[in-house]
């Protein structure tokens, strides 16, 4: 792990209500002292605060079945989320902080970039998939589903950060000239070192998502991007998002919705597209 997770699954759980992204006060239930299963989701708690993820995911395993098992799905969510880098301490600050869509995906861009690549997307992607084990709690998935696209798309947007350490527009285009109208033809919308490729549409959104595998690849692709937008839109109608957190950002994908991700103009008008959200410094 990325660093000791002192505490990390109580920090993600209260940071998330307390900041008001989910309408839902009872998304947790109150855990009393442990007893049997409570016994084991305070022995995985305990796991993921000395940082130890194996020892976490052989206890929270042991819950499948159980009251406890949704709970112990999002829990190890986050502690994949941790395990890449965008846990609480980075993942809540950049949502919180940024004006627009375009800020929130650039501040968490920022602090993904320090470890940047394909383990960390695939960390994220996991975090993802354990939504597959989260059937009834809507608010719960949608909270788990919410934050993992979010970071999902702010690493694929990371791998495109050059040396100044934080992402620039100039990092993923030729000039800031670009156009979204002519973006198909706008030599400005290039990218002459490219760190995100055209690639074939993903849908993550079905039950259940896609395998490990679509994710864990050496190079993402605007197919991997577009699919963890339309990952955001998702959770934030399940988690019934509000506040500042989750302002704005459900229309990321509307956005995006009409670019083929793999059609040979993708690269560029995706490019445009992130210019127009206003990602990236200048």
């Amino acid at each position: 792990m990325h660093g000791k997770a002192v505490g990390f699954w109580k920090i993600s759980i209260v940071a998330a209500l307390a900041s008001g992204l989910l309408a839902a006060c009872n998304v947790f239930d109150v855990v009393r002292a442990p007893n049997g299963d409570e016994q084991i989701l305070a022995a995985a708690r305990g796991c993921l605060d000395r940082g130890d993820l194996e020892c976490a995911r052989r206890e929270y395993a042991k819950l499948a079945g159980t009251t406890y098992a949704e709970q112990a799905s999002s829990e190890l969510a986050f502690a994949f989320l941790e395990e890449a880098g965008a846990g609480a301490k980075y993942l809540f600050p950049a949502l919180a902080n940024g004006t627009t869509s375009g800020a929130k995906l650039t501040n968490l861009a920022n602090s993904l970039a320090r470890v940047k690549g394909r383990t960390q997307r695939s960390l994220i992607y996991q975090a993802y998939r354990q939504v597959i084990d989260i059937p009834t709690n809507t608010n719960l998935r949608g909270l788990v589903r919410f934050t993992s696209s979010f970071a999902l798309a702010a690493a694929i947007l990371a791998e495109e950060v050059g040396t100044t350490g934080t992402l620039l527009k100039t990092d993923y285009l030729t000039a800031t000239a670009c156009v979204q109208a002519s973006c198909a033809t706008d030599a400005n919308c290039d990218d002459s070192d490219p760190h995100i490729v055209i690639g074939a549409a993903i849908t993550i959104t079905s039950d259940p998502p896609p395998a490990l595998a679509v994710f864990d690849t050496d190079v993402p692709t605007w197919g991997m991007y577009q699919a963890a937008l339309n990952g955001i839109n998702l959770g934030v109608s399940e988690a019934q998002a509000t506040g500042s957190l989750a302002s704005g950002t459900g229309d990321l994908s509307v956005s995006f919705s009409s670019l083929n991700s793999a059609a040979a103009s993708a690269d560029r008008c995706f490019r445009a597209e992130n210019l127009t959200q206003g990602i990236g410094g200048d």
